[in-house]
């Protein structure tokens, strides 16, 4: 999946006029850039908070072949050898904590249920705060699987001291476990030749003239005002308007190169430029609710795909920033000495769950577009080709998120994780 490109368009260069970085008069510029931070967090100043604490039984379920499971000579869609079936979670987040004590995970093969007997589930680590939860199956003929995995989260709004911010300085290098978010992964392409021109024009060559924070904010306040965003949606829908996946523009050779597409192509070019510049970065997959907050005790399917961002600051840990909130303001006064609501501060975290920092689970295969989820096995594989043909209205699987309310926090106020 390196080869799809996600890149700003060479037009997109030349719209923008920079300030933070074209101005020597700037206040920006006199945050004290150049001296080493130390990574070390003992002492350091807090940064950022998180607070007002809910907690949540979250559903992420997966069924696939739930239409056209036939084929023409009425043989059954899969003769599937031993399977299995990944769902990614985050158990330590900027915003969230998984419960360990609490979960499980549960198979229906063609409506059946799958004895648990018969199930290998394994939940561990992988990167950076990350999990994933395997689910193997035994073989089977089918026409149709369903696949629940059940967790308890507790997520939090995040606030942000951007004046403490600002003094944290370039490191002499970075904490070895963000160095994986400065590399190409998929669908984020930061050594692309316009990226990096993006970023040497919109910094004038001053890039480590300004504090790592400061430089961010420039970039992303850049990156946004040059993204021509025509869709605000974050899920693809497929039949009977089930969620089939990301919502990602779809023809990365072409649309993306002009700097243009949805809600989540927009993040993705928010992380390839801030990754170009030398800065840590990822995309944070996640799901909310669609129409409000989940009351106490309602179970919410009526869910989307949400995604957002971070950025890393040693001694302060990841900073989020929501670029879906902010690309609807960049056309207003957005004064780049003052504190933004969508950048550091973002009090609608509590309700976003976070799944995950790929589309994709590392070693596993899409089924027919990315989804979070992956499978592994003697099962269908998936191609750039596959997934920029596909009509939507013909898919194979569909995700059902869910989420339970089950009250308030213990602990109303507490520091962000700084740990990489």
């Amino acid at each position: 999946m390196h080869g799809l490109k996600h890149t700003l368009g060479l037009s997109a260069l030349l719209l923008f006029t920079s300030h933070a970085f074209a101005q020597v008069k700037d206040p920006l510029l006199t945050s004290p850039a150049t001296q080493p931070t130390s990574t070390s967090d003992e002492n350091a100043p807090v940064v950022m908070m998180r607070s007002s604490p809910k907690i949540y039984e979250v559903e992420f379920e997966v069924m696939v072949g739930s239409q056209g499971a036939v084929g023409q000579n009425g043989s059954v869609l899969w003769q599937l050898g031993p399977t299995t079936f990944t769902i990614p979670l985050i158990h330590k987040g900027t915003n969230a904590d998984l419960d360990p004590s609490f979960g499980g995970a549960r198979v229906w093969i063609e409506g059946k249920e799958v004895p648990s007997a018969q199930l290998k589930i394994v939940m561990h680590p992988t990167h950076a705060g990350a999990t994933k939860v395997d689910v193997g199956m035994p073989s089977a003929n089918c026409t149709s699987i369903r696949v629940n995995v059940l967790a308890r989260m507790q997520l939090w709004d995040i606030e942000i001291d951007e004046a403490a911010a600002r003094k944290i300085t370039w490191p002499r290098e970075w904490p070895e476990d963000t160095r994986a978010f400065l590399a190409e992964d998929d669908f984020i392409h930061p050594s692309d030749p316009l990226i990096a021109a993006f970023v040497q024009q919109t910094t004038k060559g001053n890039l480590r003239g300004v504090a790592p924070y400061d430089a961010a904010k420039e970039l992303v306040l850049a990156t946004l005002k040059n993204f021509r965003q025509y869709s605000t949606q974050y899920t693809l829908r497929g039949w009977n308007s089930s969620i089939r996946g990301l919502n990602f523009g779809g023809n990365f050779s072409n649309a993306a190169m002009l700097g243009n597409g949805t809600s989540v192509d927009a993040a993705l070019s928010c992380v390839a430029v801030l990754r170009n510049a030398g800065i840590p970065a990822r995309v944070v997959y996640g799901g909310t609710r669609e129409n409000g907050a989940v009351r106490g005790g309602e179970r919410s399917s009526a869910t989307t795909y949400m995604t957002w961002c971070e950025f890393y600051l040693p001694t302060a840990g990841w900073i989020p920033f929501d670029p879906g909130y902010l690309k609807s303001r960049v056309n207003g006064t957005m004064d780049l000495s003052k504190s933004w609501k969508g950048f550091g501060n973002m009090d609608w975290l509590d309700e976003w769950v976070p799944y995950s920092y790929a589309p994709i689970p590392r070693g596993s295969n899409c089924a027919d577009w990315p989804a979070l989820w992956g499978w592994s096995g003697p099962s269908v594989g998936w191609t750039p080709q596959n997934m920029v043909n596909n009509n939507a209205q013909s898919a194979i699987t569909n995700v059902t998120l869910r989420f339970t309310s089950r009250g308030k926090g213990k602990v109303d106020r507490e520091i962000v994780p700084r740990t990489p």
